[in-house]
């Protein structure tokens, strides 16, 4: 069952990191707010350009929520920070690195697509867009009074395996690569023209959805990102011009502006006046209004219904529980946002006791540490009944085991041993 659409501060957001990207960024955002994108998490990993100067009219607009985030080879710790901290601010997430632009099919926007594919099938909640390299276009030299897509428009002629992935973050364990999302157990993703969860559906994803990948750009700037970027990989880029030659050679075999057409449709439509950031920080402006009355009506019916009301509503809850605390902080006083928040924990506790999937316990169990930090006794309730799911499950495992070559069955009953031990050590946790 879907969460509420109207809880979420945000429809669709994108999680990037990005270094020096001051000459692209502008572009890349102006052109991801006209395709539907809401909000940016955008990681800052030490630029020495004037990457912030050009974020900031976005930042103070509140379309850019901007994170310093130094250190080496941290693309994959950005993207589960991200997942873990603003999961429940955004319906859909996607990472999308400074030379990577989605292009949805149609005068749509991208979570119309989403919507759509998802709606195909209730355990999937990913779809993985085929990502088409664009080549040099034969420029050896950066033009940079023309944007990126102006000038690079040859690509590969096939669509490639290669995919990159927009996700419900909820039902997200963790990105395992730029790629690939891992999902709590028993959700799928949808991936080129096949539907994981629906193997006999006639479905076509690469005709509803893409991910442009301007991986080379000219030659000048293909130098100049290898060699700040990849610095660390020393005698590798002595041929780098021959390395050029052989990335751009296949890159280049069919000529595509869909792209462009796209994103003037979109201005046509949208920003007629030609001004992206005043039109859309009133466009993407939170409405406290619509989170306000849309938890409030999540919330209402919880004391008078019966079970069946509460089956397979635990993502539904849990994201009324963070967006009330999230409300108390900037909207409503905080006593009736504790009010909410002690209602979304008692439809939490009703929910798992109206029966609970192995993939609600994963998500349970993921968020264990924000919910025992709650100081109301519902807390202990649910800590209780999700020890008690996990000793079952891990017994139903157990009776699994027959003999030999069982090492994925002990592997996960390990995993859960851990989990338990995790929620046993707050025993003697006291909720007042």
């Amino acid at each position: 069952m879907r969460v509420d659409k109207n809880l979420f501060p945000y429809d669709l957001a994108i999680v990037s990191i990005m270094k020096n990207a001051a000459r692209y960024v502008k572009e890349w955002l102006d052109y991801h707010l006209l395709a539907g994108v809401n909000h940016f998490f955008i990681y800052d990993n030490e630029s020495e350009d004037n990457f912030k100067e050009i974020l900031q009219p976005y930042i103070d607009a509140g379309l850019v929520t901007y994170i310093f985030y130094p250190g080496k080879r941290r693309l994959m710790e950005s993207y589960n920070d991200a997942i873990r901290n603003f999961k429940f601010f955004c319906r859909y997430m996607t990472f999308v690195d400074d030379d990577e632009f989605i292009l949805p099919r149609g005068n749509r926007k991208i979570s119309d697509v989403v919507d759509e594919v998802l709606s195909l099938h209730p355990d999937v909640e990913g779809v993985e867009m085929a990502w088409v390299c664009y080549g040099s276009s034969g420029h050896k030299t950066a033009d940079y009074s023309r944007g990126v897509l102006e000038r690079f428009t040859h690509r590969v002629k096939n669509f490639p395996e290669a995919t990159k992935t927009i996700v419900n973050p909820r039902r997200v364990s963790h990105m395992w690569s730029p790629h690939f999302a891992i999902y709590f157990q028993g959700c799928l993703g949808v991936r080129g023209k096949d539907l994981d969860a629906s193997p006999g559906v006639d479905f076509t994803l690469h005709d509803r959805i893409v991910m442009n990948h301007y991986h080379t750009k000219s030659l000048e700037e293909y130098i100049k990102r290898k060699s700040g970027t990849d610095a660390g990989f020393g005698d590798a880029w002595k041929n780098i011009e021959k390395i050029f030659e052989e990335t751009d050679s296949t890159s280049n075999e069919v000529f595509d502006d869909e792209i462009l057409r796209y994103r003037a449709a979109r201005q046509r439509e949208l920003v007629p006046n030609g001004d992206v950031v005043k039109t859309f920080a009133e466009r993407n402006e939170i409405d406290f209004e619509k989170i306000f009355s849309a938890l409030r009506d999540n919330l209402s019916t919880v004391n008078g219904s019966n079970r069946d009301f509460f089956q397979g509503k635990l993502e539904n809850f849990m994201t009324c529980l963070n967006l009330s605390g999230f409300l108390k902080e900037t909207f409503i006083d905080e006593k009736l946002g504790a009010d909410f928040e002690k209602i979304s924990l008692i439809a939490i506790v009703k929910t798992l006791q109206a029966g609970a999937t192995v993939t609600d316990m994963q998500f349970l169990v993921a968020e264990m540490p924000n919910l025992l930090a709650l100081p109301y006794p519902e807390v202990h309730t649910i800590r209780k009944i999700c020890a008690d799911m996990i000793i079952e499950w891990r017994n139903s495992l157990r009776d699994l085991i027959t003999g030999s070559g069982q090492l994925k069955i002990w592997e996960e009953i390990f995993r859960w041993d851990n989990q338990l031990r995790m929620l046993e050590a707050f025993d003697n946790y006291n909720h007042k």
